[in-house]
């Protein structure tokens, strides 16, 4: 069999994102950035990667990044810390979740100068806060959601009373409103 074969349908199932992309290409500066919510599903996990690619807009984390240059202190860990509140993941659970999806975290944020009751530390002083509380540290201008990643993250992420500026193909594009 050939590579090409072999990669074919997920290429092609990649195609739905072209609309999303477009999109942030006409209608954002190049300044901006997205954030794409982590997901344990590997074509979700692959949009950040688009993002970067096909347009001329920064994405919030992205997944190798840390193995090149670490912008701030806590990098990933404070991505984690978004991540898991993004799945939805209870303060009381964390060390559960992080032991069950261990390879996945591990794959996706790479090294972590944290133990894990360190990590649940940091969750628990996260823990209160919602997501986009949470996310309204950071510079982030767009939050880009793969329907695939079901519809409770959309509710979860503290998005379900605003309406999409772009949905096509199973993918919504979210303006984030800035909390003071």
């Amino acid at each position: 069999m050939n590579a090409y074969y072999f990669y074919w349908p997920k290429y092609l199932s990649l195609q739905r994102y072209r609309p999303a992309l477009n999109w942030l290409n006409n209608r954002t500066r190049p300044e901006q950035v997205v954030y794409t919510p982590f997901n344990l599903t590997e074509q979700a996990a692959d949009l950040d990667a688009l993002v970067l690619t096909y347009t001329s807009l920064n994405t919030y984390y992205f997944r190798f990044a840390s193995s090149y240059l670490n912008p701030y202190p806590d990098y990933n860990a404070d991505n984690l810390m978004l991540s898991l509140k993004a799945l939805g993941v209870n303060p009381a659970n964390v060390s559960a979740y992080l032991t069950k999806h261990q390879t996945e975290f591990n794959s996706y944020f790479g090294w972590l100068k944290y133990s894990n009751s360190d990590l649940i530390k940091k969750y628990d002083s996260v823990g209160q806060m919602s997501f986009l509380e949470l996310l309204a540290k950071y510079p982030v201008d767009y939050i880009i959601i793969d329907g695939s990643s079901g519809p409770g993250l959309i509710k979860q992420l503290g998005l379900y009373q605003d309406q999409p500026v772009f949905t096509a193909n199973n993918v919504a594009i979210y303006k984030v409103k800035r909390i003071e």
